[in-house]
């Protein structure tokens, strides 16, 4: 039993864990969306996948700077420590313009309806494709962040598009 508890807390589980959530809520939007649902279960959805996808990616990216930061050394080579930094700020700058993007699109003065065009989604779910390369330079929990949190962000972007 002690070593059931011990090992639930270990990265391995924990990755894999998110990983059956992640892949299980896009699952159930895409499910949700092909279906004729009543329309308060699809906006309940929506809701909790886009507060999920506001709240936990800074988060994440915190938590995962503090951990490169720690994990990072003069020991460690110069490309590792930039594709990590890199890897870091791609999605803060991602989520920083999906939020702004996200909020100036629900004001009523904003011309047109929305303020990022597909052109800049398809963009910034591009990037954060790129960024699950360049998590390979980081380690740990640090690693497993990241690539947590650029699933959500592009969770996030094919909720946007798909409203």
């Amino acid at each position: 039993m002690k070593q059931l508890i011990k090992s639930a807390g270990s990265p391995s589980v924990v990755f894999i864990t998110v990983g059956i959530l992640l892949v299980a809520t896009f699952v159930q939007l895409q499910a949700v969306q092909r279906r004729s649902l009543p329309v308060s279960f699809e906006q309940v959805l929506r809701s909790v996948a886009v507060v999920l996808g506001i709240s936990l990616v800074p988060i994440l990216i915190l938590l995962s700077y503090r951990a490169w930061a720690y994990k990072s050394s003069d020991r460690t080579p110069l490309w590792r420590r930039r594709f990590g930094l890199a890897s870091i700020v791609i999605p803060l700058i991602s989520w920083t313009l999906l939020f702004v993007g996200w909020v100036l699109g629900t004001m009523r003065w904003w011309p047109g309806g929305g303020f990022l065009d597909l052109v800049w989604m398809a963009t910034l779910a591009y990037t954060n494709w790129f960024v699950l390369l360049l998590a390979v330079a980081l380690r740990g929990m640090a690693r497993i962040n990241i690539i947590i949190c650029a699933v959500l962000i592009w969770f996030w972007i094919h909720l946007l598009v798909q409203i």
